[in-house]
């Protein structure tokens, strides 16, 4: 397993995984009693990375290896839109909060921008000199924060591409991140001072 996440109401875990160079695999689990609700049919043909639901919790949003990121339907595990561009492993996906927008960041050192209506690429952020390790978008906002396998963690605008600003003092590469109002935690890979916190702009 290599991937999960909690739907907004916190009724269903989604948990992800799958076999190298295979097939990846995709389960949606009821937190209450622990039962299995339903998995999504080969959603990627390589391991699934990342999961993220949609803030209305209707759709997920994942992204695997075979660099693809694909959204399917909760309800009957139907695919939605895939959205392929990426060079290399997909590692990070993440919603806007209004559900039109997608945020993937890629081990070919990109961030890119997708369009769930009309199911195009907006834009790709380049500059990073190593793989994007993780993304979220900053909620409302039009912003995202991305990690990279440098000790930077970096808030861009999704829709110029500019940078926002650099969150410098990490040890090693950050690995994930996650977000509140007020702070984000950053994972590196190690066992001493693997987490850290800092705050976020007002």
């Amino acid at each position: 397993m290599t991937a999960l996440a909690f739907s907004p109401d916190g009724k269903l875990l989604a948990s992800g995984g799958g076999h190298s160079s295979r097939s990846g695999e995709i389960k949606l689990w009821n937190t209450a009693d622990g039962a299995f609700v339903r998995g999504i049919t080969t959603p990627h043909s390589d391991t699934v990375t990342s999961l993220e639901f949609s803030y209305a919790g209707d759709m997920l949003a994942s992204c695997g290896t075979d660099r693809f990121v694909k959204v399917h339907k909760v309800a009957d595990a139907t695919l939605v839109k895939a959205f392929e561009g990426h060079t290399g492993h997909v590692l990070g996906v993440s919603w806007q909060a209004n559900g039109r927008r997608l945020a993937s960041a890629g081990a070919d050192k990109v961030i890119k921008i997708w369009d769930l209506v009309s199911g195009e690429q907006q834009r790709t952020i380049a500059g990073l000199t190593k793989e994007a390790t993780a993304i979220r978008f900053l909620s409302p906002s039009e912003e995202v924060l991305a990690a990279s396998g440098d000790p930077t963690v970096r808030i861009y605008n999704a829709t110029s591409g500019g940078t926002v600003r650099q969150f410098e003092g990490a040890v090693d590469f950050v690995q994930s991140i996650a977000v509140d109002k007020a702070f984000l935690v950053l994972q590196v890979p190690k066992m001493e001072n693997s987490e850290s916190g800092t705050p976020l702009p007002e």
